[in-house]
C-alpha cells in the first residue's frame, strides 16, 4: 500500500475506543468525490431569519438553518456516512473541545478547521456526585453533542477538501485517482 498526504488537504486525528479497526477506507475513489458539488461557500449565521430564535426548534434543525446544503445533497450524506463510521470507533472520553471545561494546555491539540479545535485527554472525566443528576445529565449532552459536533465539521472539512483537490494539476498528475479515497488507520 502507498498512502500519499495530499498537500493542502486536512486529516484529522482523534483517540479511538480499544478494537477499533486497524485500517478502514471509504469505496468512493477521488474520481468520484470530484463530481460532488459542494454547498455555496458564503454562510450567513442568520440565514434570513432576522436572527430570532423559535425555542420549538431542535438542535439539528439549528444547525441545518445555519448551514447551506449542496444541491443535490450528496456532499452532505458523504460526511454523514464517514461522521458515523467515526464515530462508533472514537473515544469520546478523551476527546476535549477546547474552550469546554477540563481542557488543559498540556494535552495534544488537534487542529480540525480554522475554528475547530480538538484536544485529546489521557485522562477520563469524572463527574462529581454533588451536583443535580438531571443537570449533570443534560451538560454530559451538551458537551457530548458539542465534541461530535466538532469531529462532523473535522469531517466536512476533509471531504470538501477532498472534492477541491480536483482542481490541482500535482493532484492529477501525481495520484491515480480511481483508486484514490479517504483512508483510516489506527496508529499504536
Amino acid at each position: 500500500m502507498r498512502y500519499i498526504l495530499l498537500n493542502g488537504c486536512v486529516s484529522i486525528v482523534v483517540p479511538v475506543k480499544p478494537g477499533a479497526p486497524l485500517v478502514a477506507w471509504d469505496t468512493l475513489t477521488l474520481e468520484r468525490l470530484w463530481e460532488v458539488e459542494l454547498p455555496p461557500e458564503d454562510v450567513s449565521s442568520d440565514n434570513g431569519d432576522g436572527g430570532e430564535s423559535n425555542s420549538d426548534t431542535t438542535d439539528d434543525q439549528k444547525d441545518k438553518k445555519k448551514m447551506k446544503e449542496s444541491k443535490d445533497g450528496k456532499f452532505e450524506g458523504i460526511v454523514q456516512v464517514l461522521f458515523e463510521y467515526l464515530d462508533l470507533c472514537v473515544d469520546w472520553d478523551r476527546v476535549v473541545v477546547q474552550g469546554s471545561s477540563g481542557s488543559n494546555e498540556e494535552q495534544g491539540e488537534i487542529a480540525a478547521g480554522p475554528d475547530i479545535h480538538l484536544t485529546v485527554s489521557d485522562e477520563l472525566d469524572t463527574v462529581d456526585g454533588a451536583c443535580d443528576v438531571g443537570a449533570s445529565e443534560q451538560a454530559d449532552y451538551d458537551l457530548l453533542r458539542q465534541k461530535k459536533d466538532a469531529l462532523k465539521d473535522a469531517v466536512a472539512l476533509l471531504v470538501a477538501s477532498a472534492v477541491r483537490s480536483r482542481s490541482s494539476e500535482a493532484v492529477k498528475k501525481g495520484v491515480d485517482a480511481d483508486r484514490a479515497g479517504v483512508a483510516m488507520w489506527r496508529i499504536r
